[in-house]
């Protein structure tokens, strides 16, 4: 993660190196993509793993939230930057700030595993088997699962990689000013961080599918209407309500499905299963969002094309929602 940031941060401008530039920032956005999906599998199998009975949606909600935080500390001190340089000095320089704050990453990182108890125990078998081993088993037994879990994983990397695009379309495509653009991403954040956590504690009391399928279907209903309504009355009041409905939407489906993905797996493979899939598919389309949502946005001349990638993604997603065994009641294997 460290490395993607310092990438993006130290890239030089445009006008410097040429085409090289917005290349080595995608290259940047997708190491930070691929080590996001490494982390998540270990982290999501620990929180489930050390849960109470009757918990693990709870415990594991906590993955998005604390996703939700960290945006929300991006569109905090992004708003305050915006407030304390001047628009060109942002453009120039002031963006690359908060990247290099985020090197912070290095040093917590670090303690953090060194201080945590392992979940796997003592002894255990599993915990000595081989990286090949270990995928060799998951592909072969567990392959239909792999499956299932890409498209869910899929439809919400899309969504919340479209909530973090807000603070550019805002100013891209809106033409708000930066400061206004910058606060619907801590709404954002704001949103993810709480829905995530209701929605684990909804996961525990009414199983996981329904609170992944129903927030799911109703973002597939409200993202056109959203979009439209803020191309059309753009303003404050438009932005960060707007934005603050489909990340609602999108935390509670993308929490619950946090919880049944691995509760799919037992132990031996859940942490490779859910790295493999949360890998690749915020490494390919999670770090490539952006590119894709202003790609269609100039080829259609729709400033509602993001509401596309949103909505087909989803349906996608639902179909595989539908298809995932309900897990609440499950004893981990």
């Amino acid at each position: 993660m460290a490395v993607g940031m310092l990438l993006v941060a130290l890239t030089p401008g445009y006008e410097a190196i040429g085409v090289a530039a917005p290349v080595l920032i995608v290259l940047g956005r997708l190491v930070q993509g691929f080590a996001l999906g490494g982390e998540v599998g270990p982290s999501t199998a620990s929180l489930i793993e050390s849960a109470p009975v009757g918990k693990r949606g709870l415990y594991a909600s906590w993955q998005l939230a604390s996703q939700g935080i960290a945006v929300l500390h991006a569109g905090s001190i992004g708003f305050v930057l915006s407030l304390a340089l001047s628009a060109e000095s942002m453009q120039a320089w002031g963006w690359r700030i908060p990247f290099l704050l985020g090197l912070v990453i290095i040093p917590v990182g670090f303690y953090i595993r060194r201080s945590m108890p392992e979940t796997a125990g003592e002894g255990h078998g599993d915990a000595e088997a081989t990286t090949g081993a270990v995928l060799s088993r998951l592909l072969r037994q567990h392959g239909s699962k792999l499956a299932l879990m890409i498209p869910i994983l899929l439809c919400g990397t899309v969504s919340t990689y479209v909530g973090n695009y807000m603070t550019i379309y805002a100013i891209a495509t809106l033409k708000m000013p930066p400061s206004l653009s910058i606060a619907a991403t801590a709404i954002v954040g704001v949103c993810l961080l709480v829905f995530s956590l209701l929605a684990g504690f909804l996961a525990d009391r009414y199983g996981r599918r329904i609170v992944m399928i129903v927030p799911r279907v109703l973002l597939v209903i409200a993202a056109y209407p959203a979009f439209f309504l803020m191309t059309t009355q753009p303003g404050a009041a438009s932005l960060l309500s707007m934005s603050a409905l489909l990340a609602i939407l999108g935390a509670m489906s993308g929490a619950a499905s946090l919880v049944a993905i691995p509760e799919l797996l037992p132990r031996s493979v859940r942490s490779a299963g859910l790295s493999i899939a949360y890998a690749f598919v915020v490494t390919v389309f999670g770090g490539t969002t952006q590119l894709v949502v202003t790609w269609l946005i100039g080829v259609t001349g729709d400033p509602i094309a993001p509401a596309y990638y949103v909505i087909a993604t989803s349906l996608v997603g639902v179909l595989a929602m539908i298809a995932t065994p309900e897990t609440r009641n499950d004893v981990l294997a």
